[in-house]
């Protein structure tokens, strides 16, 4: 399995851009996962059975809806120890800006100052419009257009989940 991100500040366009390479990585035959790192902890909606559960103890607790598989486990857990019985391709990481991934930084709309992108990016994505502080960013500037692009470099750049330690 090999590990990408895509970063950035709130409202930049990160989930849109995981939406994107997530089709484009599937229309070429890979399989792939997503984790979205949060700062806030979810938990089931309180009298629901499963709260009860997690309230006496349990852990985890699994959901199974009619379509689908929900896991919640009572601590936080390394992605690596969730994710490594599954046979997948590529996991993209939507968020964890400060792990030393290999990621797109998300610009947004806003013009950015390419000192502030993270020395772990190997590209910038911007909306239309958006335009660098200095152009002399050491990583490609792409637009939210051009995921192709985007996919070559997440092909090429997405390292093995065993050399990381998330």
């Amino acid at each position: 399995m090999r590990v990408f991100a895509v970063s950035g500040l709130s409202g930049t366009g990160k989930t849109t851009v995981v939406e994107q390479l997530v089709e484009a990585l599937r229309s070429k035959g890979y399989s792939v996962a997503t984790v979205k790192s949060s700062r806030e902890d979810y938990s089931s909606p309180e009298g629901t059975d499963s709260w009860r559960h997690e309230r006496a103890g349990a852990n985890p607790v699994i959901l199974l809806g009619p379509h689908t598989t929900s896991v919640r486990y009572g601590e936080r857990l390394r992605v690596s120890q969730i994710i490594k019985e599954h046979d997948i391709d590529f996991l993209l990481v939507e968020g964890m800006k400060e792990e030393e991934l290999p990621k797109a930084w998300c610009a947004g709309r806003k013009p950015f100052d390419s000192n502030e992108v993270p020395s772990t990016a190997v590209a910038v994505v911007t909306w239309e419009g958006a335009v660098a502080g200095p152009r002399s960013s050491r990583v490609p500037v792409l637009g939210i257009k051009e995921i192709e692009k985007l996919t070559q470099i997440v092909l090429k750049e997405a390292v093995d989940i065993s050399k990381l330690r998330i």
